[in-house]
């Protein structure tokens, strides 16, 4: 019984996390990697067909690999993010926000982007900027031993 109400508890936690890192994506304040990694452990303890299948999908996958691995971002992550914060604040400007709003918001948003790019690229990018992991790859095969 208790094992059984502990994978319900990760299944329920996982798909949360995965949802909110799904919303991350375009909202620049939701941070998407730790909720999809967050999501990728609780699957691995809760459904290993949940686990297998985010770790092969081919958005999710590589970036949670190349977290898990090497600490690293894709630049393409990296710019990404940091346009969907400058529309973030643009748009925050259009609509006049209150100017100590705006303030905490740049504060907030300067802090976000200073995160996403002082970690490195991984190692393993191919030539068009795109992670080299493929979703055929075994997800435990660049884990550190």
């Amino acid at each position: 019984m208790l094992a059984a109400t502990r994978r319900w508890a990760y299944l329920g936690v996982g798909w949360c996390s995965l949802g909110l890192g799904v919303l991350g994506i375009p909202l620049p304040l939701l941070p998407t990697t730790p909720f999809l990694l967050l999501a990728a452990i609780c699957f691995a303890r809760g459904s290993e067909p949940l686990h297998h299948w985010l770790m092969s999908h081919p958005t999710f996958g590589p970036m949670i690999k190349n977290y898990q691995t090497q600490r690293a971002i894709s630049r393409r992550t990296k710019w990404v993010s940091s346009v969907s914060l400058l529309i973030a604040l643009s748009l925050s400007i259009a609509f006049r926000a209150d100017p100590l709003i705006l303030g905490l918001q740049a504060c907030a948003l300067c802090f976000v982007a200073f995160f996403i790019w002082r970690h490195p690229e991984p190692a393993n990018t191919a030539a068009n900027g795109s992670p080299d992991f493929t979703a055929d790859e075994d997800c435990d095969a660049n884990a550190p031993k």
